[in-house]
């Protein structure tokens, strides 16, 4: 099994990908965290975790993760009083996204 060097292999520089980048950096820092939504509903650690049911130091922890199962999420978005909606995006469509105990498609 053979390494390319990054620089052979990285796709080149265009106006049209500079801009795609720009686009996905700004999506990111408009994008809020799992701290700023509980903050944005006035919710401390403390109320969260009465609310789920687990520590503080639990829910300090969950906001600090760079991976969280879905479930997680929802109950915590659930708890803040909100509803976890995910949806799959393609350059020609926006599709919602069903998954475990919400996959009954509606009639």
């Amino acid at each position: 099994m053979g390494h390319s060097k990054w620089a052979t292999v990285r796709r080149p520089s265009t106006p049209e990908r500079d801009a795609e980048v720009a686009s996905m950096v700004q999506a990111m820092r408009d994008a809020a965290s799992l701290a700023e939504l509980r903050t944005g509903r006035d919710v401390t650690q403390v109320e969260l975790a009465g609310r789920l049911g687990i520590r503080q130091s639990s829910v300090s922890e969950l906001e600090r993760r760079d991976d969280v199962y879905l479930s997680t999420l929802r109950e915590y978005v659930e708890a803040l009083g909100g509803s976890l909606e995910i949806d799959v995006v393609f350059p020609d469509e926006r599709i919602p996204l069903l998954l475990g105990r919400t996959a009954a498609r509606p009639a």
